[in-house]
Parts: C-alpha cells; sequence; structure tokens
C-alpha cells in the first residue's frame, strides 16, 4: 500500500482513491471489458491488452473487441498498436498531461477503425509513449527496446514504418541524443517538421465558439488589416515603442524574433494592431483579415487558431515547416513571408487583391479542418470530422506509406486521393457513408441568409442535420448537440472513448460513426 501512496504522488494524483478509481486514468475506460485500477486496466478474463480491446479469436490469432462486430476499415492505412508495460504508458495522471496527443491518438485509432489486431497486416506500428520534454527520452529508449525483444515488426522493418508522437516545442531536438540514435528511422509526429501535425488545442479559451466560418454566425466586417495580440518580449515586459532593440537581453531567441522585429517595424502602422493584450481576442481575430502566427518559445499553436477564426494566417518561420506542411502548399490560403521581408510585411498585404484574397479565405475554410481534432474534441463550425487533424495525419501516412522515397511536396501530384483530400473533396478510391452534411440547408438554397439558416436548423429531426455524427461547441448549435452534454472542461476528453464523436454509441466503439467505410 505504500509503494501505492507513493507512485500516486508522484503523479500528482490529490489522493490515493481518485488515483485508484478515476476512469480518466485509463484508456478507453478498459472498453468496459475490465476494472480500471491506478491507471491500469485489468481486464476480465480472456480481454487484454492496454484498453482490454484484444482477445484471441477461434484461430488462436488476436482480435479486437470481439463479439461487437468491430470490423477494420477498408480505408488505408491500417496501425498496429503495441502494447508496453503499463511503466511506459498506462501509469500517468492524464489530468496532468497539458498535450496528450498520444492518448488522443492511440484512442481515436480504434473508433475509427484504422488499428488492426495482427501486426503482419499493418502498414504502419505505433508506439504509444510520451514525448513532451528531455526527460522522456528514457521513455523511448525502454520501449525502443522493449519492442525489438518482444515483437518481430521493429527488426523486420529495422525501425521504419513505426511512428512516435512527440508533442514538445521543439520536437525531437529535445530527445537526448543516445535515445534518438535508438530510434534512428522512426517516423516522428511533431509540431514542426515531415510530417507536421497539430496539437488539440484548448479553443475555448480564445472564443472558438464564436467562429464566423460557422454559417449561422453573423458575418463582420474585417476593419483590421493585421493583428497580433500576445507576448511579445521573452520576459513578458512591454516592448519599447520605436527603439531597437524593444526588449531585454532575456527575450533573445525568443519566437526567432519575430516577434519583436514585426513589433519594432509595424507598431503603429495605420489598420495593424501589434499588441501585448487584448481583452476581446476571439472578436479581433474576427474582424481582422491577417493574423500574424507566429514561433513562441517553440512552434506555438497561433496558426490553428486564427485559421478556426477564418483569419488569414501570417505565418513566419524560416526553415520550419507548419502542420502538414509541404504536403500541402500553405501559400494557397496563407501568408508565408520570409524573416527578411517583416519591414515590408505592409507592402505584402497590400498586393493580394481582393479576389484572391476571397480565393484565400475559401481555402482557409478547408485547411482549418485539417488543423482540429475535431473527431476527437467535437466540431466548431458544422464540420463532420472527414478531413480532420487525426484524418489528415493517417492521409499522410498512408501516402508516405505507398511512396517512401517521394519528396512530400509531391503527394499530391502523385496520389488523386491525397490530392482530394487536402481539397475536401470526396477522394474517388475511397468509400464513404455518406455525403458531407448539409446541415443548414445551405446547398439547397433555403438557407442563404443567416436568418433563413436559423429556421432550417430549428428542427431537430429530419434533414441533414442528423447526419453530423459531431457534436458542436459553437455557441449557435446550443440547441441541436451540445459538446457541453458530454464533457466539461479540456482533461474530460481522456475519458470519452475513441473521441467525442463516439459519445452518443459509448461505450460500443464498435458502433461508433464511421465516416470512411
Amino acid at each position: 500500500m505504500r509503494a501505492l501512496k507513493l507512485r500516486c504522488a508522484k503523479q500528482y494524483y490529490p489522493s490515493t482513491k481518485e488515483c485508484i478509481k478515476s476512469p480518466l486514468s485509463c484508456l478507453n475506460n478498459c472498453n468496459k471489458r475490465g476494472t480500471c485500477v491506478s491507471g491500469f486496466c485489468h481486464c476480465r478474463p480472456g480481454h487484454y491488452g492496454a484498453d482490454c480491446s484484444l482477445s484471441l479469436g477461434p484461430d488462436g490469432k488476436p482480435v479486437l473487441l470481439a463479439g461487437s462486430g468491430y470490423t477494420t476499415r477498408a480505408k488505408r492505412p491500417w496501425v498496429y498498436v503495441y502494447e508496453l508495460p503499463p511503466a511506459l504508458l498506462t501509469w500517468t495522471n492524464t489530468k496532468r498531461l497539458d498535450r496528450s496527443t498520444h492518448l488522443h491518438f492511440y484512442q481515436r485509432l480504434l473508433s475509427s477503425g484504422a488499428r488492426v489486431a495482427d501486426g503482419d497486416l499493418a502498414d504502419w506500428y505505433f508506439i504509444p509513449i510520451r514525448q513532451r520534454q528531455a526527460s522522456d527520452s528514457d521513455f523511448l529508449a525502454d520501449a525502443v527496446e522493449y519492442v525489438r525483444h518482444a515483437y518481430p515488426w521493429w527488426n523486420k522493418t529495422n525501425g521504419e514504418r513505426h511512428f512516435i508522437i512527440h508533442t514538445g516545442d521543439l520536437g525531437t531536438d529535445e530527445l537526448q541524443f543516445a535515445s534518438r540514435y535508438a530510434a534512428a528511422n522512426v517516423t516522428w509526429l511533431t509540431r514542426r517538421g515531415d510530417p507536421g501535425i497539430p496539437n488539440p488545442g484548448h479553443f475555448k479559451h480564445f472564443g472558438l465558439e464564436h467562429t464566423p466560418l460557422h454559417p449561422l454566425v453573423e458575418k463582420k466586417q474585417r476593419n483590421t488589416t493585421f493583428f497580433f495580440a500576445g507576448r511579445i518580449c521573452g520576459d513578458r515586459q512591454i516592448p519599447r515603442n520605436g527603439v531597437w532593440p524593444n526588449c531585454g537581453p532575456r527575450s533573445r531567441g525568443y519566437s526567432a524574433g519575430v516577434r519583436q522585429y514585426v513589433h519594432y517595424h509595424h507598431w503603429n502602422r495605420t489598420g495593424f494592431r501589434v499588441v501585448t493584450h487584448e481583452p476581446r481576442y476571439g472578436a479581433a481575430l474576427a474582424s481582422s483579415r491577417f493574423c500574424l502566427a507566429p514561433l513562441g518559445g517553440g512552434h506555438g499553436q497561433r496558426q490553428i487558431i486564427v485559421s478556426a477564426m477564418g483569419c488569414v494566417p501570417v505565418s513566419i518561420a524560416d526553415d520550419v515547416f507548419e502542420p502538414f506542411e509541404p504536403q500541402i502548399d500553405w501559400t494557397r490560403f496563407a501568408l508565408r513571408p520570409k524573416e527578411a521581408d517583416i519591414p515590408r510585411l505592409h507592402e505584402l498585404i497590400a498586393a493580394i487583391t481582393p479576389a484572391q484574397y476571397a480565393e484565400m479565405q475559401t481555402r482557409l475554410r478547408c485547411a482549418a479542418q485539417h488543423f482540429f481534432y475535431s473527431s476527437i474534441v467535437g466540431g466548431l463550425f458544422g464540420e463532420d470530422g472527414r478531413y480532420d487533424a487525426f484524418e489528415s495525419t493517417l492521409e499522410v501516412l498512408r501516402v508516405k506509406a505507398l511512396h517512401p522515397t517521394a519528396p512530400p511536396q509531391d503527394y499530391r501530384r502523385l496520389d488523386p486521393d491525397f490530392d482530394a483530400f487536402m481539397d475536401c473533396r470526396d477522394p474517388p478510391g475511397f468509400k464513404v457513408s455518406g455525403p458531407a452534411p448539409d446541415q443548414y440547408n445551405l446547398l439547397s438554397g433555403k438557407g442563404s441568409s443567416a436568418a433563413a439558416a436559423r429556421k432550417a436548423a430549428g428542427g431537430q429531426q429530419g434533414g441533414a442535420q442528423a447526419e453530423n455524427p459531431l457534436c458542436s461547441h459553437n455557441i449557435m448549435d446550443r440547441g441541436r448537440l451540445p459538446c457541453e452534454r458530454f464533457v466539461q472542461g479540456s482533461s474530460k476528453t481522456h475519458g470519452l472513448q475513441g473521441g467525442v464523436v463516439c459519445a452518443r454509441t459509448r461505450p460500443h466503439l464498435a458502433s461508433c460513426p464511421r465516416i470512411w467505410l
């Protein structure tokens, strides 16, 4: 008992009781095939695995969710998830994780149908360890050593077609060298690099539930040409206006100097608003045409936030890839100036014609879907999750497996399905459960105005409204299916099996709605 108390205290549980009983600490709530005790699923006889999803079939081979009707979807890639000792995966207080993408991804793989029980059938192998900071390198070294000796596929592939998610600001630069060397052929999914993926964000803090991308939200005039609000100096001091350096010596290196340079050159320019604080941040994003999406102490998440508010991102980060770049061309919906172009940023913006800007905004609505884990955390603007960040990550891995030596910027040319997917068009080679929902009858012509759309959305049954599997965080959908019915607070998403898209079918992940069949 003393050892249990010590381990619970080390994981920052307020009490041993919560450490033992909290369902948030077990993956997929053990799929109701076991009991969650101290972060570990004690599976009922006949079931095993970190989430009790596995058992042996009549032929002695492992199967997923036996007796539930679970089938692997036809859409590739198929992913095998390694079972690891509890100390490497499940003995974690999920409430204390500020970035838990690896856990969200683990749970969503099963509910999406992309997970397979037989590693011989897999296109990719997922090592679901936490990689957030340098001290987590020990997890990496131990996990690689374990899968090398306990499973055949690492040695068969020499570590290739294995992927690990790293959520740190600096990505694999935060790894200790020896651990990184042991995983030399692994594909790293990081916030920066190739392939780069976004982190699930805390969107409500930024007012994204008011996003004008939602068809029912009244569109306001975007009167501000350029906007940024946030820390400018690394030491959090107020920058000095009109002088250089405008920040103290402890600010060197913060945001690669981008925030400081933008403030110095544009702090008082007409139409530009560059400040350290804006109390109505979401409203400011919604009323601005271009929004700075810079680095911070690391990669940051501004590009995701401003995209979700329909403000064209201005991403200035030399030699740093944004999420899903260069697999998709960011210049189609964002500005990507060089750091040397900061002094003439106003000229670059002025050169964009109204027609070009309108086209960028149209493409931005699609890009915003790629950056947001809507199938995991819920919808924002009527999307149904088919092109969300989880599915987009799998798409990049699918093409990477098919064309392992191809430059990622060639993926769209090489693969018509990938090209369509990244434009938010249903790929011709995929099986889809149905058309994208016309939730507010906008495509039929009955919802040409917000007022008509509200009227169309007023009924609780019928039409395409019932086809969208996602709950919504948007204020305009409070009467439809608010996500607050299933989740309160960001940490509670850990306890939702397979993501919020499965909330209405929990705890039956085999019945979770699937867009791709």
